[in-house]
């Protein structure tokens, strides 16, 4: 019970927190609202989904692997945004 209203938290926060940054009109701000957004919900979704019962080792990896890979990939973006507006 407790598993899925944490899951539909994740979601909703993944849902708002993308609408919200599509609205943003500065590129860096729309991509920090939405990875974190992404993040937080997600995280949300596995730790309910290892509340109801799915394994707790692949929730873990799929969390350290968001928490490396998402990062990276923002400011990936983001330093390719900033040195492409200096040209």
């Amino acid at each position: 019970m407790i598993g899925n209203v944490i899951i539909w938290t994740g979601l909703i926060a993944m849902v708002l927190g993308s609408t919200l940054g599509a609205l943003e009109n500065r590129f860096l701000v729309r991509l920090h609202k939405v990875s974190a957004a992404d993040f937080v919900g997600f995280s949300l979704v596995l730790l309910g989904m290892s509340m109801n019962g799915f394994e707790i080792v692949k929730s873990l990896l799929s969390l350290i692997f968001l928490s490396v890979w998402s990062p990276l990939i923002a400011h990936t973006l983001a330093k390719t945004f900033v040195s492409r507006m200096r040209r």
